[in-house]
């Protein structure tokens, strides 16, 4: 995704949340295997509950996207893959 245009667009912000690891888990995993060059949070086990709640007891990981106002325009997979997020995508950056 990093060469992608919809990164660099100003009008969106990727955020990733970690449930359940530990930030030395997290760390290693974004040196070996994904950076993952965009915000992100790490909740903890405690947090598992929370995220789960807020994604609509998706399972983890979760895609979510939520617009400016903070209400969620779409979850789970309907945000798999780019035939099904490049259009919510579309459709949330068309409104004003």
């Amino acid at each position: 995704m990093a060469g992608s245009p919809v990164v660099a667009h100003p009008r969106i912000e990727f955020v990733s949340i970690s449930v359940g690891e530990s930030a030395h888990d997290v760390d290693a995993f974004r040196r070996e295997t994904s950076s993952m060059p965009w915000t992100h949070a790490l909740v903890g086990p405690e947090g598992l509950r929370p995220v789960q709640e807020l994604s609509g007891g998706s399972a983890i990981p979760a895609w979510m996207l939520v617009g400016p106002d903070g209400i969620m325009l779409a979850v789970g997979g309907s945000l798999r893959g780019d035939a099904e997020l490049m259009p919510a995508l579309e459709r949330a950056l068309a409104k004003p």
